[in-house]
């Protein structure tokens, strides 16, 4: 759904216009001005093109973040990866699920935009973010990133039309235009998601409707949360709780949703494909941890007596540099285990000293 656009005053557009085209990064053809014999990078196209125009667009340096830290799943495996620009409130690791803005993806000409376009959507899907583009020096694209529905690409200009297309691509990504769009969708998915509980709920048990009402309510699931509330409002067994266990496990990004989604499984089946998934996140996040309190964070969301688990005290008394810190890695093992023993040899060295 296109945004009404907002009213600029006439003097208002006519600066805009003119910083757009006198941006020292444009030659007087419209093209990006590039090093004599150079070819245009990625990092061409983020400083020279994509900066400056974040600019225009009013987003406040504090609310665009670069390359920020995502895990993405590709097939039955996730890996780490770094999506170029990220739009959101404050850092997106510390953002609400849900909060993020909007995602670019930058890329330099002669990339497969379709391939581009891919990549951009798994962080819109892994942010929650409604709007993405990809920008590679010669054209932007931008999509709606829907739930069902395909996603909706309304904007595709050349960079040398930018001036002429001004009013398209303020419209929706005017840094006011974009946070009102997000703040309506999320209004409207909270409101149909309610809606289709409810109906969920009122239906008669084992009942044609109740049925239909609970494929209605997994079209709206956007989130860990709510395909954990779906998978418990679901009968044990049931169609519905197994299609909703696996929408959860689909949004499971961190060892504490892996912690809470196996608490929320009944079915042995269900729990043993959580553990799975658990034990290879606590493993990525020990993999990554280089604090005390990283690895003490790893452990206590990791599964317990599990590889991982050990492998995180090991890495939290590697850590430890007090004999206050010592102590407490002691306090979580058994003093007959490899780790116990390692705790205790480590406390009389500093005894000794």
């Amino acid at each position: 759904m296109i945004p009404s656009s907002t009213r600029v005053a006439d003097d208002e557009w006519l600066e805009l216009q003119d910083l757009w085209t006198s941006l020292d990064c444009w030659n007087s053809d419209g093209s990006l001005k590039l090093r004599r014999g150079a070819k245009l990078s990625e990092t061409d196209v983020s400083l020279k093109l994509i900066g400056p125009w974040i600019g225009l667009l009013r987003w406040h340096p504090s609310e665009w973040h670069c390359e920020v830290h995502a895990e993405i799943s590709a097939g039955t495996k996730d890996h780490e990866t770094f999506a170029d620009f990220v739009f959101a409130p404050e850092r997106p690791e510390k953002c609400q699920q849900g909060d993020v803005w909007l995602i670019i993806e930058a890329k330099k000409p002669g990339k497969n935009i379709e391939k581009a376009s891919r990549q951009a959507r798994s962080y819109a899907d892994h942010f929650r973010a409604p709007l993405y583009a990809v920008i590679d020096g010669v054209s932007i694209h931008v999509w709606q990133r829907h739930l069902v529905d395909p996603d909706e690409k309304f904007i595709e200009v050349e960079v040398s039309e930018l001036a002429r297309s001004r009013v398209e691509l303020e419209n929706w990504l005017l840094r006011n235009q974009t946070v009102e769009l997000h703040r309506r969708l999320t209004e409207e998915a909270a409101s149909t998601l309610e809606q289709a509980y409810e109906a969920y709920l009122s239906a008669s048990p084992a009942s044609e409707q109740r049925i239909a009402a609970g494929r209605e309510l997994l079209r709206h699931i956007s989130s860990f949360e709510e395909a954990r509330k779906a998978t418990l409002a679901h009968p044990k067994d049931s169609a519905g709780e197994r299609m909703a266990f696996r929408k959860m496990l689909e949004y499971v990004t961190t060892p504490g949703e892996a912690h809470e989604a196996y608490n929320s499984a009944e079915r042995d089946s269900n729990r043993a494909a959580i553990l799975q998934k658990w034990e290879e996140l606590s493993a990525t996040r020990l993999e990554a941890a280089s604090t005390l309190d990283e690895a003490r964070t790893v452990y206590k969301n990791s599964v317990r007596d599990s590889e991982v688990g050990w492998a995180a005290i090991r890495k939290m008394l590697e850590y430890a540099a007090t004999l206050e810190e010592v102590r407490e890695v002691c306090q979580e093992v058994s003093f007959q285990s490899e780790e116990g023993i390692a705790a205790i040899r480590k406390m009389a060295q500093f005894y000794q000293t």
